[in-house]
């Protein structure tokens, strides 16, 4: 219901009121003798009937502004035939309710109109009594018409300033709904924008979730990488401790050999110096032959040692290339953790490769003292068979001695360096081992970190998935603040 309805509702009601008990009063007056029949009819009708037409046209429509006239000259019409018939001076009050009845209308011109009129009606019924001769005196009169002018004016006033508290009230009241206006405009502008930003932010959560997610897979295949890594650094420290013990052997192998020219660099001097004497000692070149066959018979022996030797290096070469290719192969697949171990395994390689040229260079040379000591069998064997004929080949048999003697410090030469090379492999395997245990503990450590990472992982993922729900009550309570 509007406001004007609101107004017309509770003059009617109020006018209703006060036309059933001016008719009340008016029908009392005929017991009283003090009106007659007809006239209280009259007054009956006056009173009622604007009543009975206001509460039609409000039917038909609530706001309309008939009922405020009909309120007014309705009973500004019963007002003036009953002030004018009244035998009661005090009719006049009657005006008194109607003016506060009026003030659900809040119009100061109305009240004006309708007092102005009033006191009108007064000095008109003071003039019609005064005639009749049925005046009550100049005071009373003068109170009656001083009293209805103060009414009116009070009235007025009163209407003046509520109607304009009333505009007042009404600027703030939409000076407040605009600002009510603007604030939940700022409001909606702020939920839309929050909107936007929690479903962005929804979408990153998404992404981060997937990509803790990923992270977790990654992590879990990482631990089974790093553990299949620590055993396979584990499976090559007992290959690599193997080769060390093999190039122990081979160490050893290599001082017998050195010893074995040393002896054969002192027979070789022995014989030098027999055959320096063979010219003046001829009888005894049988027997510096047979010696010459012994010492030659060890030093095939010696050159069959040395061919074992290069088959275990051979075979140490090959595994160490073959520890070195697993080697790559696991740093490859552990990743930027294993990148030192392919350094590692690199190096390995790269001693593995220099070990088997020394050993092709070592069996070449063995093989070149080999067929030297060939020939020096031959010669022996000639020098044997030809025994008369060993003053022509005196100085072909000193020659062949200088010969092997020749032959003699190449092999000791290269038997040295065979040594050194030993030597370095044994230190490079040292280091192997050294920088293996380095690996398998860089690996445990790495597989240690890698379970912490993983455990990490699971609580971002459980806070992710706490996140994500967060963010969709956001999103709920941003849809249902636009709403």
């Amino acid at each position: 219901m509007t406001e004007q309805g609101r107004a017309n509702k509770a003059a009617m009601i109020g006018h209703t009121i006060m036309g059933v008990l001016l008719t009340f009063v008016n029908i009392a007056e005929i017991f009283r003798s003090a009106r007659n029949v007809i006239l209280v009819a009259v007054l009956v009708v006056l009173a009622l009937g604007p009543v009975i037409a206001e509460w039609i046209f409000y039917k038909k429509n609530h706001d309309t502004k008939a009922i405020k006239h009909l309120v007014g000259i309705g009973f500004a019409i019963f007002y003036t035939v009953a002030l004018i018939t009244a035998s009661n001076q005090l009719t006049f009050v009657y005006v008194i309710p109607m003016f506060i009845l009026i003030s659900v209308f809040s119009d100061p011109k109305y009240a004006l109109e309708l007092g102005v009129g009033a006191v009108i009606v007064n000095i008109i019924s003071v003039v019609v009594h005064t005639m009749n001769g049925q005046g009550e005196g100049v005071t009373y009169y003068g109170t009656e018409i001083i009293m209805l002018m103060l009414t009116t004016a009070f009235s007025y006033y009163s209407f003046a300033v509520l109607q304009k508290i009333f505009r007042l009230r009404l600027e703030e009241m939409n000076q407040a709904k605009g600002q009510s206006d603007t604030m939940l405009q700022r409001i909606l502008e702020v939920s839309d924008a929050m909107t936007q930003k929690i479903n962005g932010m929804s979408e990153e959560v998404d992404l981060l979730g997937g990509g803790v997610s990923d992270t977790r897979n990654a992590m879990e295949e990482l631990t089974g990488g790093t553990t299949d890594t620590a055993e396979a650094v584990q499976n090559q420290l007992s290959q690599t401790e193997a080769i060390q013990e093999k190039v122990i052997q081979v160490t050893q192998a290599s001082d017998s050999i050195a010893e074995s020219m040393t002896v054969t660099a002192e027979a070789l001097s022995t014989g030098k110096k027999n055959i320096e004497q063979l010219v003046s000692q001829v009888s005894a070149t049988e027997q510096t032959n047979s010696q010459v066959a012994a010492e030659l018979t060890s030093l095939r022996e010696y050159m069959d040692k040395m061919y074992s030797i290069i088959e275990i290096i051979n075979n140490i070469t090959s595994e160490t290339s073959l520890l070195s290719l697993n080697a790559s192969i696991e740093a490859a697949r552990a990743g930027e953790a294993g990148r030192g171990f392919a350094v590692v395994a690199s190096e390995i390689s790269g001693l593995a490769t220099q070990t088997q040229e020394a050993t092709v260079s070592i069996e070449e040379l063995i093989r070149n003292v080999s067929e030297e000591l060939e020939k020096v069998v031959t010669i022996i064997e000639s020098m044997i068979s030809q025994v008369e004929h060993q003053n022509v080949t005196v100085n072909e048999t000193a020659d062949s001695f200088r010969t092997i003697e020749d032959n003699s410090g190449r092999v000791q030469r290269q038997s040295d360096a065979l040594s050194g090379i030993v030597k370095e492999l044994e230190s490079a395997n040292a280091g192997i081992m050294d920088s293996i245990q380095t690996i398998s503990a860089i690996s445990e450590e790495v597989a240690a970190h890698t379970n912490n990472t993983l455990t990490t992982c699971e609580k971002n993922q459980k806070s992710v998935e706490h996140l994500m729900a967060e963010t969709e009550n956001l999103i709920e309570l941003t849809h249902q603040l636009q709403l």
